[in-house]
C-alpha cells in the first residue's frame, strides 16, 4: 500500500488547522507543518497531530516554503494540503481504496478537494466565471488538483505555478 506524507505550510491558521488535520490524519502516515511566522496558536495545534514541525522564514514564495515541506517528507507519496482545505467523510473510504490500490508506476494523482463551505456545511466557490455575478455560489463539484505525487528516495518533484504542465508526462490517476 502507498504511504503519504502530508505537507503543510501555515501561518496564523488556528482558526482552520484542526479541522484540516482531523479530516486526514488517519488518512495518511505523516504529517510536516512548515510555519512561516505564526503568531497565534497555530503551533500549539498542529503540535497535537504531529511532531514534526518546522519553522521556515517567509521569502514571499510558496512554492519555495512548499518545497521545503516537501524535503521534511519521508513517505512513498507527497500531499498537500491548506490549513481550509478538508477532504469529507464521504471521500475518506475512496482515498484508502485508491491507497490500497494505487499502481506502483503512478508518479501523480489528481484529487477533488472542497474548501469553502456555507452554513449548512455545503462546498461553496466564487461564481464569477460561470454566470459572470461575483458572487458566492454552490457549484456542480469541488475544484480538482495535483495534491499527491511520487517523492523519489532523497529528493521531490519542485512545485512552482505551472506544477500540472510540466508533470503531465507522469502516469495519473485521478479521484
Amino acid at each position: 500500500m502507498a504511504t503519504i506524507s502530508l505537507c503543510m505550510i501555515v501561518k496564523n491558521e488556528e482558526m482552520h488547522i484542526a479541522r484540516c488535520l482531523e479530516s486526514v490524519a488517519e488518512l495518511v502516515e505523516e504529517i510536516i507543518i512548515v510555519d512561516t511566522g505564526s503568531t497565534d496558536r497555530t503551533l500549539e495545534i498542529a503540535s497535537r497531530y504531529t511532531t514534526k514541525v518546522f519553522s521556515y522564514p517567509w521569502k514571499d514564495n510558496f512554492a519555495d516554503a512548499r518545497n521545503y515541506s516537501f524535503s521534511r517528507a519521508s513517505m512513498d507519496y507527497c500531499m498537500w494540503m491548506d490549513a481550509d482545505d478538508v477532504l469529507e467523510e464521504t471521500e475518506k473510504e475512496r482515498f484508502l481504496e485508491l491507497k490500497q490500490s494505487l499502481p506502483p508506476d503512478t508518479d501523480i494523482v489528481m484529487m477533488k478537494y472542497n474548501t469553502a463551505f456555507d452554513e449548512a456545511g455545503r462546498p461553496v466557490f466564487p461564481a464569477s466565471g460561470r454566470d459572470g455575478s461575483g458572487t458566492a455560489g454552490t457549484t456542480d463539484g469541488p475544484a480538482r488538483s495535483m495534491r499527491r505525487f511520487r517523492r523519489t528516495e532523497g529528493s521531490y518533484i519542485p512545485i512552482s505555478r505551472s506544477v500540472t504542465k510540466s508533470l503531465a508526462q507522469g502516469s495519473l490517476t485521478g479521484i
